[in-house]
């Protein structure tokens, strides 16, 4: 892969408690595609895709990126209580 840090957050979601339960630490993408399977790679991806590209857009004002950071932070938590709570 060419893009440093997408393979940083595949690997660190891959070396999470959630996939990889105290084994050895995943290494390469090439595994982490195999133990997170093709729908949480995709996911990963056009996550990290949509971040990028609305925190990098020059077109919105510090308000609206405060906003948006402040709202994705609230959504990613409500997210991880939600699937702790599962």
């Amino acid at each position: 892969m060419h893009d440093n840090a997408l393979t940083c957050c595949i690997l660190r979601v891959a070396n999470s408690v959630i996939y990889n339960k105290g084994r050895h630490p995943i290494t390469t993408v090439s595994r982490a595609a195999v133990v997170l399977g093709s729908d949480v790679l995709r996911n990963i991806c056009l996550t990290a895709c949509l971040i990028g590209s609305l925190l990098e857009s020059r077109e919105l004002s510090p308000q609206v990126h405060t906003r948006l950071v402040t709202g994705m932070s609230g959504s990613f938590r409500a997210a991880m209580l939600a699937s702790d709570a599962a």
